[in-house]
């Protein structure tokens, strides 16, 4: 929910960058917990990434503090996921389905409750309004509704969740939480460049 909210303040590419950050909190709570000794290479990398976020920040555009703000927690809080994640496949020993079985539930009720703090004001059948953007009538309005086929969208993105959900639980549990980390850098990278085209 947060990651989402994000959107509204940052643009996509912005957003990845910032999600290329991942392994640094990643690292540091996998070394609190004991979960993982990370070698001098892993921290060095963790650090490369870490400047190059940090260069792509002041580089932004339109940069949002509350945004911001946003997409770190949303980090912190999938850094949480992930390390759950890795405890109910690793030590509980639940198959993939199962964990699904157990995770999808708990993660319908947090996003019913971000969505009634975050969406319920403004869902009210609209998906767009905007005035006159050059000014000279104030009040031409226009308000475009959500299509007939809004539900199908709903449900062809519920069923690619479902999917990425499948795919993280078995990458988890097959290369572990730093492996899964890095390997997402990859996707970011491919978001900004379609997001440029």
């Amino acid at each position: 929910v947060l990651g989402n909210s994000a959107y509204k303040y940052l643009s996509v590419s912005y957003i990845q960058m910032i999600k290329s950050c991942l392994p640094i909190p990643t690292l540091f709570m996998t070394y609190l917990m004991g979960r993982e000794n990370p070698t001098s290479m892993q921290v060095f990398l963790v650090g490369v990434i870490c400047v190059g976020a940090m260069m792509a920040s002041f580089g932004e555009l339109h940069f949002s503090m509350i945004g911001f703000i946003l997409q770190g927690c949303a980090l912190c809080a999938d850094v949480g996921r992930m390390l759950f994640l890795d405890q109910l496949t690793q030590e509980v020993k639940l198959d993939n389905l199962s964990t699904l079985y157990y995770m999808a539930p708990l993660s319908c009720g947090f996003i019913f409750i971000g969505f009634m703090i975050f969406e319920f004001s403004t869902f009210h059948g609209t998906y767009y309004t905007y005035k006159d953007p050059l000014g000279a009538d104030p009040t031409l309005e226009i308000i475009e509704f959500y299509p007939w086929y809004f539900p199908l969208l709903l449900l062809a993105n519920a069923m690619l969740a479902f999917v990425l959900n499948l795919s993280i639980v078995l990458l988890v549990t097959n290369v572990g939480i730093m492996g899964m980390t890095l390997a997402g850098i990859l996707k970011d990278v491919l978001v900004v460049i379609l997001s440029v085209f």
